[in-house]
C-alpha cells in the first residue's frame, strides 16, 4: 500500500510538473507573439508617420516655391511691381518731351541698350534706354526695348510673358534679326493664344524658312503688312492650320510656304502680292476658297497641286503665266482666262476635271469644241478629259506638251494636214488606241499598227504595241512618253 501511495504522490507531482512546464510555454509562446505584434504595429506607426512627415514636407515645399508658392508669389510681386515701374518711367519721359516741345511724336521714340532715337531729338545728344528708364536694373537692360514709344520686353520665360502681358507690355519671344527676319524658334509659339490665333509682331519684315512648320495646335495665322516676305517652307506640314490672314503690304510668299496644311480652308492674299512661290499650296486638302492678289503675274509650277476641294478660284486680271500641274488635282470645273494670260506651259497645268474654258475676255487663247487653242489657232494647247472626238482645227501647227494627257475617254486622233510639231508627253497617260496622219501631211505617218512617227520613220512618237515590244528598223529617237498609257 505504501509503494502504492508513493507511485501516485510521484505521478502526481510529474502531472504538476509537466502543467507547469506547459504553463509556462504557453506564456513564453503569448510573450514572443506579443513582441512581434507589437513591433509590427510599431513597424506600421513608423511608417505612416514617414509618409506623413512627406506629404507635409510637400505641402510645406509647394507652399513655399511651388507655382503658386510664397517664394514664386512675392519673386512675381517684385517682377510686377518693377515692371510696373519701368512702364511708369517711360510714360513720364513721353510727358516730359511733349511739354518740352509740342512737335515730339512719341512713336518715333526708339531704345535700348546702345541707343536712343526721338524726331526733336537735339544734335549730338547720345543715349540708351537708361536715358528714360534710370531705375532699370542689368538684367533688364538686355531684355527691354522701347520700340515706337512702347515698351517691349524680349524673352521667352512664361512667367515673364504673363506678367508683362497682364500690364499692357508687348512682348517679344522670338528670335528676329537685325533686318527684321523672324528664324525658326521654339519661342515663335509663346505668344500663341489658347484659341490657337498667332500674330506676328509689325517689327518682322521677314518670315525665315520653316519658322512655323511642324508645329501643333496653330490654328490661324495673322501677318501684318509689314512682314513683306514669307520665306519657303515657312508654315508647310502644320495639320492644324485653318485660316491665313495676310494684311496688305505682303509682297511675296515662298515655296512649299503652306504645303501639306492639310486642314486649311480658306486663303485671302492682298493685292500687294506679287510672287506665290511652287509648291505654295501642294496637298492642302481641305483648301475650299483661295482669293488671288490682283497683281499675280506667274503662277508657278504645282502651286495648288494636289487641293482636292478646290473647286472655283478667280484667275486675278494681271496673270500672264500658269506654269505646269499648276492646278493638277483639284476638282476645279470651270475657269475663265483673264484677258492678260498668254502663256499656259502644257496640258498638265489645268486640272483634269476641267469641262469649260471661257476665254470671252482672254487676248490669247481660244476654246473650241472642249480643246483650247491658240487665238489664230494654230497651237493646239490642250483637250478637256470629257472630250470624246478630237476635230482639231485644221489650221493647227503645233500640238503642245501633255495636250491630250487627261483624256480618258478619247481613243482615236487625226492629225490634220498643217501640223509640223508635237511634243514630248503630248498624248501620255492617255486612254488613245490609235492615230491617223491627214493623206496631205508631210511631217507624220503611222504603220499599220496606227503607232506615229515622223515621216522618214527615225522618231517615234506613239506606240501602242502591247506585251513584246519590237521598235521598228530605223528608228533614232523615241520621244518622252512614247509607251506611257492609261491602263485599261
Amino acid at each position: 500500500m505504501k509503494s502504492t501511495r508513493v507511485n501516485e504522490e510521484k505521478s502526481l507531482n510529474f502531472m504538476e510538473n509537466e502543467v507547469q512546464n506547459v504553463d509556462v510555454k504557453s506564456k513564453r509562446y503569448t510573450l514572443k507573439k506579443f513582441k512581434k505584434q507589437v513591433q509590427g504595429i510599431t513597424l506600421i506607426a513608423l511608417v505612416v508617420t514617414i509618409i506623413a512627415l512627406l506629404i507635409l514636407a510637400g505641402v510645406a515645399i509647394n507652399l513655399t516655391i511651388g507655382d503658386n508658392g510664397i517664394i514664386t508669389r512675392a519673386s512675381n510681386a517684385r517682377l510686377t511691381s518693377e515692371l510696373a515701374t519701368y512702364k511708369e518711367e517711360l510714360e513720364m519721359y513721353g510727358v516730359g518731351k511733349e511739354l518740352d516741345n509740342t512737335g515730339f511724336m512719341r512713336d518715333t521714340l526708339t531704345a535700348g541698350k546702345t541707343k536712343l532715337n526721338y524726331n526733336t531729338q537735339p544734335e549730338g545728344e547720345e543715349g540708351n534706354i537708361k536715358t528714360i528708364i534710370s531705375s532699370i536694373s542689368d538684367e533688364y537692360l538686355e531684355k527691354l526695348e522701347v520700340i515706337k514709344g512702347e515698351l517691349l520686353i524680349n524673352t521667352k520665360d512664361i512667367n515673364e510673358i504673363k506678367i508683362a502681358q497682364s500690364l499692357g507690355i508687348e512682348v517679344n519671344p522670338y528670335d528676329i534679326t537685325e533686318e527684321g527676319e523672324l528664324l525658326s524658334s521654339y519661342g515663335n509659339l509663346l505668344l500663341m493664344s489658347e484659341d490657337g490665333t498667332l500674330t506676328i509682331p509689325e517689327r518682322v519684315t521677314k518670315i525665315g524658312e520653316g519658322a512655323f512648320s511642324n508645329l501643333e495646335g496653330l490654328k490661324t495665322i495673322i501677318i501684318p503688312g509689314t512682314c513683306k516676305e514669307i520665306a519657303q517652307n515657312a508654315f508647310a506640314n502644320n495639320p492644324t492650320l485653318e485660316h491665313v490672314i495676310m494684311e496688305d503690304g505682303v509682297e511675296k510668299i515662298g515655296s512649299d510656304a503652306f504645303s501639306s496644311c492639310t486642314n486649311l480652308t480658306t486663303v485671302e492674299m492682298p493685292d500687294t502680292i506679287t510672287e506665290v512661290g511652287s509648291r505654295c499650296f501642294r496637298g492642302d486638302t481641305n483648301l475650299k476658297k483661295v482669293k488671288l492678289s490682283n497683281n499675280l503675274k506667274i503662277l508657278k509650277d504645282q502651286v495648288f497641286i494636289g487641293c482636292t476641294k478646290l473647286n472655283n478660284i478667280e484667275l486675278s486680271e494681271r496673270l500672264e503665266q500658269i506654269d505646269a500641274e499648276c492646278f493638277a488635282g483639284t476638282g476645279i470645273t470651270e475657269i475663265k482666262l483673264p484677258s492678260n494670260l498668254k502663256t499656259i506651259a502644257s496640258g498638265s497645268s489645268l486640272p483634269s476635271t476641267l469641262q469649260t474654258i471661257d476665254t470671252s475676255e482672254n487676248n490669247y487663247f481660244e476654246f473650241k469644241n472642249g480643246i483650247l487653242y491658240s487665238k489664230d489657232l494654230k497651237t493646239l494647247v490642250l483637250a478637256l478629259s470629257n472630250v470624246t472626238s478630237a476635230n482639231i482645227e485644221e489650221s493647227v501647227e503645233k500640238i503642245s506638251s501633255s495636250a491630250f494627257a487627261n483624256c480618258s475617254s478619247l481613243t482615236t486622233i487625226n492629225i490634220p494636214t498643217n501640223v509640223k510639231s508635237i511634243e514630248s508627253l503630248a498624248f501620255a497617260n492617255s486612254k488613245l488606241s490609235k492615230i491617223t496622219v491627214s493623206s496631205g501631211n508631210n511631217y507624220f505617218s503611222t504603220d499599220e499598227r496606227y503607232n506615229l512617227y515622223n515621216k522618214d520613220g527615225t522618231i517615234l512618237y506613239r506606240n501602242f504595241d502591247k506585251g513584246n515590244i519590237t521598235i521598228k528598223e530605223g528608228v533614232q529617237n523615241i520621244v518622252r512618253g512614247a509607251f506611257w498609257i492609261i491602263k485599261q
